[in-house]
């Protein structure tokens, strides 16, 4: 599940809630409504999958005022069937009684459970299901090469969110990013860099015909595995089967 977040300088206990969430869901995050409405204009001019449309927008509220009516408003009029929530911090949580409460609005207090919320928004998982295992981010520059990469991790057991150049960077951290190029690598870099994202996924990338200089740099650049295209199936499901068994034995944080 996609949910947009929108909120800066969060306090403690939302900077807190929204780590947490991303464990169970795949997140954009955004500073201001603004950017997220510029995001949707973008999107709009590349057409997108339905899983990859947010099934939620979420406003962490760190104090009363942080959010105007016309922001909920605009998203309403952008997207009626997204759900619009407001996710209150403890120095918002009783404005119902001494403030200006947004309207049109669902509103869940910083110490509900993540669960809470994903049920609002129709979540069909279970308060322990995580949204890291067994999903991947496909880097590639067309829907048309996406689906085709798509439908062979499918084939795995993994599931897969398109990461698109044009759209923002999603800031759920998960297990592996599958590269189709390094001209998709290289974009991510310069991506990333507001991605939020604090521990690297395991890389895969495809090249075709890669030389020994792609080897060397790519292994300079800390990118694990390295396959050719065209590749076998089996191919694919050793470099994850690898991947799986050094997670296994390495702790790791999957989400910031």
């Amino acid at each position: 599940m996609l949910i947009t977040t929108v909120g800066q300088h969060l306090s403690p206990e939302l900077v807190a809630y929204e780590r947490e969430l991303r464990k169970f869901s795949v997140i954009y995050a955004f500073e201001r409504t603004s950017d997220v409405l510029a995001a949707w204009q973008v999107a709009r001019e590349q057409p997108l999958p339905r899983s990859h449309t947010s099934a939620a927008v979420v406003w962490l509220q760190s104090r009363s005022g942080d959010f105007q009516q016309t922001e909920v408003d605009a998203i309403r009029d952008a997207s009626p069937t997204t759900e619009r929530v407001v996710v209150t911090g403890c120095w918002s949580e009783g404005e119902k009684r001494s403030g200006r409460p947004l309207g049109d609005v669902a509103r869940i207090a910083w110490h509900q459970p993540p669960h809470v919320l994903l049920s609002l928004v129709g979540w069909k998982g279970t308060a322990t299901q995580s949204a890291n295992s067994e999903w991947l981010v496909i880097h590639a520059a067309s829907q048309t090469d996406y689906q085709g990469l798509a439908a062979l991790c499918a084939s795995l057991n993994y599931r897969t969110i398109w990461q698109p150049p044009h759209m923002p960077a999603i800031c759920s951290e998960p297990p592996v990013r599958l590269f189709e190029d390094w001209r998709c690598w290289e974009d991510w870099q310069v991506a990333k860099k507001s991605a939020a994202t604090k521990m690297p996924a395991a890389e895969i990338l495809l090249l075709s015909f890669p030389r020994p200089s792609d080897l060397k740099r790519a292994a300079k650049l800390g990118i694990g595995h390295v396959i050719a295209q065209p590749f076998a199936r089996e191919e694919l499901g050793a470099a994850f089967n690898r991947i799986s068994t050094a997670h296994r034995q390495t702790p790791i944080r999957l989400a910031a």
